[in-house]
């Protein structure tokens, strides 16, 4: 299963990035063993969206990676499409490959989608198969833009993250992204749920209409992941963002916060 969380990030003027976030373990229902590689977030190269799921592994990431790939083709969307329109279009998308999925592998799934329109606002949608209904629903979630806040947390480690959320919006940086980040890795790093694990992955947005979906680097127990995989071996690892468990901006060369990076001790941990 997962942990799964996305957020809205706002600066002193309005929303400027939107972030989901994920663990990186698969669990194969009541079986002990687990794979801590797996993707669960998806970054669209050529349009500002960034996709994740919880739930069914099989179905979902192979919609989505089929998704990424039209993307990358320049054949999924139409040229200056708005938000609406692209929810249209990945909604449709999983409807039209899921209807020759065999019945009997069809298990609870839900897709998460957060994207940013032409006017620089960010959207979020929830696209969800019940296995009663047999059928898919999708469902615009609300956004809260006054401050840094969550859209959304989901899979089997959501009472977990909750439960610890609920001390960090008692703290001094509630309110802000790097309060939800570090309570992620915090509850993460944590967790009693052998469904929960590996590393945390990573992908947003940012306000700017030049910015597309992009996945970001996590420095995790002193190793470089992306996507919950660890890195490969690069002459220059900085061609990509790297943050650490703190959300500071890091070297992805030399593992350690940039000199003129912010310091962003977390408060919550002593």
């Amino acid at each position: 299963m997962t942990i799964l969380i996305g957020w809205l990030g706002v600066d002193e003027r309005s929303p400027c990035s939107a972030y989901l976030m994920s663990d990186s373990r698969f669990t194969w229902g009541t079986n002990p063993e687990s794979y801590n590689y797996g993707q669960k977030l998806f970054a669209l190269n050529n349009s500002p969206d960034i996709l994740g799921y919880c739930g069914e592994v099989l179905f979902a990431s192979q919609v989505l990676t089929q998704i990424v790939g039209l993307d990358n083709t320049h054949v999924l969307f139409p040229t200056n499409s708005d938000s609406q329109t692209r929810s249209r279009i990945i909604f449709n998308q999983i409807v039209t490959q899921f209807a020759g999925y065999p019945q009997f592998a069809r298990s609870a799934s839900t897709i998460y989608h957060i994207s940013r329109d032409l006017d620089s606002s960010f959207h979020a949608y929830r696209y969800s198969y019940s296995h009663s209904s047999n059928s898919w629903e999708t469902s615009e979630l609300p956004l809260h833009p006054s401050s840094s806040s969550l859209i959304f947390s989901a899979g089997s480690g959501r009472e977990e993250f909750i439960d610890r959320y609920s001390v960090y919006q008692h703290g001094s940086i509630a309110g802000t992204s790097r309060n939800i980040f570090q309570c992620f890795c915090d509850s993460l790093m944590n967790s009693e749920l052998s469904s929960c694990g590996g590393s945390p992955q990573l992908v947003g947005l940012y306000r700017g209409r030049q910015f597309n979906g992009m996945p970001f680097g996590i420095i995790y127990n002193h190793t470089r992941y992306l996507l919950g995989v660890p890195s490969p071996v690069m002459n220059d690892y900085n061609s990509i963002r790297w943050y650490n468990e703190n959300f500071e901006i890091c070297d992805g060369n030399s593992l350690t916060r940039f000199p003129n990076a912010m310091r962003q001790p977390n408060p919550n941990i002593q």
